[in-house]
């Protein structure tokens, strides 16, 4: 029997023998007439069997923590208050629902304030605790504040099993294509979940062929952190709140086979559960609270994904890994996807192993890079531009209006036309001239002879023939003499 119920039963049986006590017979008939235990009673009560608690960093965070108690099976505080309500009934079945609510409360503001145990070297697993220090077990207290867990046991003996020829290690190296930076980036991402928080989001990728091992690493990642402690959340649903308030909870926040035409309209809750940072979540039918997720996000795409955020803050949290092998259709294949992968002895040999795996740094292979470039890019316009447009000019000086007709003349001719202003746009490509030895003058600089002919004849190249003449609009001997905002490259 579980200890939950074990308390259960034992609430039930306080309550009766409650009741029993405090029966009243009435002298006149005889009767022996049960009175029905008070709630006040029935929150003392509930606070002797479980240990609740509200965790929270601060006064703030405190104000809107919800109840949340020690689940002696799981060795992990859950937040919900179902469960609290069932001991109530078991405790007294006739209890009103108004009682429930009243004695909910008194819980949430009696109960303790703790702050999440953030040791890093202590890690929640199926069976215990393991402290990195020693990899020794240490048993399951409430006085350790954690919210998630790996399920998979620790076995300190574990060995990596070979199924007919196919292990593990071996995989990972074919996912890598040898590469041994992708193939480290492939056991860091593992561990990370594992060991929790490293302040990045994984990117899974292939380009929807299908059979390229994407899935499966997928749901070997679900086997190893176990039932109860992922919840899948797409992308485009960290903008929802009541759909985030579903992945609070989760060790791992899985998304699979994000649409790359999906857009992806804020970012802000993305970023703060990346970040280990407080987000509010509202959950359908209660109050909104504030908390932090402690949780590592994998999403798996077909395709480059879309974001609104264009600031390099958001895309310096990801770490993209592509699929790009596609695997034989095969009985062999069934089986890693079927069988292998939820092999206990390949589940603990892992864990073990991921305890070993350094994560003070996550690598950034070359294809991550370039992958979360080509979304950048594909993302922002502006970045796109200047990435593959002002190289070629011949100019030293390039006046901002001529900068600003040149993007829409470009985004024009390649069917992206552009509505941003032109205060947007130099604030958008100010910072990225800067990174390639730009300075921007707002005023008080004429362009001169370092604003070349050539850059106009190249703009004539992708005229989207709109009716302007392009001479008429810069007299060059005119525009070299105008005071006005540019980018100069020989500042001095």
């Amino acid at each position: 029997m579980s200890k939950f119920k074990e308390i259960k039963r034992e609430l039930a049986q306080w309550g009766n023998d409650w009741r029993a006590d405090h029966a009243k017979m009435n002298n006149k008939t005889g009767e022996t007439k049960t009175i029905p235990i008070p709630a006040r009673v029935i929150a003392n009560r509930l606070k002797q069997s479980l240990k609740m608690v509200v965790i929270g960093e601060d006064d703030k965070e405190l104000e809107k923590a919800p109840l949340s108690y020690y689940d002696p099976d799981a060795g992990i505080y859950v937040n919900g208050s179902r469960r609290i309500q069932e001991l109530m009934l078991a405790i007294e079945s006739t209890i009103s629902k108004r009682w429930r609510k009243e004695i909910l409360d008194w819980l949430q503001i009696e109960s303790p304030a703790v702050k999440l145990t953030d040791d890093p070297d202590l890690i929640p697993v199926g069976n215990g605790i393991i402290n990195l220090k020693d990899k020794r077990l240490i048993p399951f207290n409430p006085k350790y504040v954690f919210t998630t867990k790996i399920a998979t046991n620790y076995n300190p003996d574990a060995t990596e099993p070979n199924f007919n020829g196919w292990n593990f290690t071996s995989w990972i190296k074919q996912l890598s294509s040898s590469d041994h930076e992708k193939e480290l980036l492939l056991w860091q991402f593992i561990a990370s979940i594992v060991r929790g928080k490293t302040g990045l989001m994984f990117m899974l990728v292939d380009a929807g062929q299908g059979r390229t091992g994407k899935s499966t690493m997928e749901q070997f990642l679900i086997n190893l952190v176990g039932n109860g402690n992922y919840k899948a959340l797409m992308l485009d649903q960290f903008d929802n709140d009541f759909l985030l308030a579903q992945g609070y909870g989760g060790r791992l926040l899985i998304g699979d086979d994000n649409p790359p035409e999906r857009y992806i309209d804020n970012g802000s809750n993305l970023k703060s559960i990346i970040t280990n940072e407080i987000v509010l979540i509202n959950p359908k039918g209660l109050a909104p609270f504030t908390a932090r997720f402690n949780a590592i996000v994998i999403q798996s795409m077909n395709g480059l994904p879309k974001f609104k955020d264009k600031t390099g803050g958001l895309y310096r949290r990801f770490r993209m890994i592509n699929f790009p092998h596609q695997f034989p259709d095969d009985p062999a294949s069934k089986q890693v996807k079927d069988k292998y992968i939820y092999d206990k002895r390949l589940l603990e040999w892992v864990l073990k192993k991921s305890l070993d795996i350094n994560l003070d740094q996550i690598v950034n292979p070359k294809e991550s890079k370039e992958l979360v470039e080509n979304t950048r890019l594909d993302n922002d316009p502006v970045a796109y531009f200047a990435s593959n447009y002002i190289d070629p000019l011949a100019s030293e000086r390039l006046p901002v209006k001529f900068l600003f007709h040149y993007f829409l003349w470009v985004m024009e001719r390649e069917n992206n036309k552009q509505s941003i202003s032109r205060r947007k746009f130099t604030t958008r490509i100010k910072p990225m001239m800067e990174t390639m030895g730009w300075k921007f003058y707002a005023t008080g600089r004429r362009p001169g002879n370092k604003f070349k002919q050539q850059d106009l004849n190249l703009m004539k190249k992708y005229d989207p023939g709109n009716g302007l003449d392009i001479d008429k609009l810069y007299n060059l001997e005119n525009e070299r003499d105008i005071i006005q905002g540019l980018f100069d490259r020989d500042a001095k």
